[in-house]
């Protein structure tokens, strides 16, 4: 081994401009390779960040029950002792207060989600939710009642949210950053109010002189927000305390620490299925409302997931194809020389052995010095300005994608080497020294 190494290095320092070529060969292929590398898994990175809070926002309720909808509390209690109502109905009535709580204007006005009337549920079920934080990220409790004008008999919707959770709410319900005009509600504000845009422009409501007058209480329009499209959205926004106690002066029974809708934000797309399954689960018998979007993005997360190792799987059999062919050039170029070597007592196996090692001692070279050299180009260049990426996420350094560099050139210089010198042994020494 010892000699071998010698006869290497000997050979290498003697044409210099050959090691140096060979080098650079390798340096330049993993060198690109760990550039490109670390480019496209911090784009997968932002990428993944923007696809994973992509629809991992819904809301889930209950349904109230469809066939005792429009019974008052005394008639209820009176089918419950006659056994007349449904069975069905008698087993969700069992965990249900809604039925106590019904509103006095049952034909118009209610708890409502998605325009379906719907039971009333314990504040605490948010708690049990996020026992489950590899699943859910935020959750929030929220009243949503429909409200019959008693001057002008319009119906309107009044949401009741929590102003200071700025994550689930804001997805899911409204934000600041909804304002048109105005400004916003803010943890530990009482009596005032929101408008959504379209309500406000069809009752003529303006900031500063409009007053909202719900059961009997009025509030300052302080703000006019667009939420679009979003699965909790109102007419009015109050506060949650402030829904609570307008609500309360509208049905039979007040409320006590109880919503209507649970408000969710899972941890990213790819496990909203198993959150959707998971809040069905605690409600028994619940549904839920969300947006569509994230079973498309969830798909493309795994799409750009096998792309990387795609692209990474075609620079690596780039690299390995160039350094072949400088390694084949090198050995075509030394034919003579090998001949000689042969003639004079060399065997195959001792041919095989120099070039192969060769090309290993150039290949980590070229690989040692293009990682480094990787390494300090994507430290140096500001990639995010570039591509004006905005993100708090930095391009790094993964230590896998320079062990796998350097691993690159070995395999590859292993390979460069062994057809070369596979074809080299091989040649007749006299036919070779015969074109000289």
């Amino acid at each position: 081994m010892k000699d071998l190494l010698k006869c290497v290095f000997r050979e290498l320092l003697r044409r210099k401009a050959r090691f140096l070529s060979n080098v650079f060969g390798f340096f330049l292929a993993v060198g690109i390779m760990v550039v490109m590398l670390n480019v496209l898994f911090f784009s997968k990175a932002v990428e993944d960040s923007i696809l994973k809070g992509t629809g991992v926002h819904f809301m889930a309720f209950l349904p109230g029950c469809g066939e005792v909808a429009s019974l008052t509390e005394k008639e209820m209690n009176a089918l419950i002792a006659s056994g007349t109502i449904p069975e069905r109905c008698k087993e969700m009535c069992k965990e249900c207060t809604g039925c106590n709580k019904k509103p006095f204007d049952i034909k118009n006005e209610g708890f409502i989600a998605n325009d379906v009337i719907t039971k009333l549920m314990p504040v605490s079920l948010a708690s049990e939710v996020m026992k489950f934080p590899e699943l859910f990220r935020d959750v929030s409790c929220y009243l949503l009642f429909r409200f019959k004008d008693p001057v002008d008999g319009h119906l309107f919707t009044v949401g009741g949210f929590d102003p200071g959770n700025n994550q689930v709410v804001g997805t899911t319900c409204c934000a600041k950053g909804d304002l048109i005009s105005g400004s916003f509600i803010h943890p530990g504000d009482s009596g005032i109010a929101l408008a959504e845009q379209g309500y406000a422009i069809s009752r003529n409501l303006k900031i500063g002189t409009s007053i909202v007058k719900i059961s009997g209480e009025t509030f300052p329009l302080i703000g006019i927000v667009n939420p679009g499209v979003r699965p909790a959205k109102a007419d009015i926004y109050l506060s949650f305390k402030d829904a609570e106690r307008v609500i309360n002066r509208r049905i039979r029974s007040p409320l006590f620490q109880e919503m209507n809708i649970l408000l969710v934000e899972v941890a990213d797309a790819l496990k909203q299925d198993a959150g959707i399954e998971k809040i069905k689960e605690l409600l028994k018998s619940g549904l839920v409302t969300s947006y569509a979007c994230y079973r498309p993005a969830s798909e493309v997360i795994g799409i750009s997931g096998r792309s990387a190792w795609l692209i990474t799987i075609a620079l690596s059999l780039s690299a390995i194809f160039l350094s072949m062919k400088s390694q084949y050039t090198s050995v075509i170029e030394r034919k003579h020389e090998i001949a000689i070597l042969k003639a004079i007592g060399w065997t195959n196996k001792n041919v095989l052995n120099q070039i192969i090692t060769e090309s290993i001692v150039q290949a980590l070279v070229g690989g040692i010095t293009g990682c480094l050299a990787g390494v300090l180009f994507v430290y140096s260049v500001p990639i995010k300005s570039i591509f004006n990426i905005q993100t708090q996420i930095n391009p790094s350094f993964s230590p896998w994608v320079l062990l796998g560099g350097i691993l690159l050139a070995l395999i590859g210089g292993s390979i460069a080497g062994f057809f070369p010198a596979l074809w080299a042994a091989r040649q007749n020494p006299a036919e070779a020294l015969r074109q000289i």
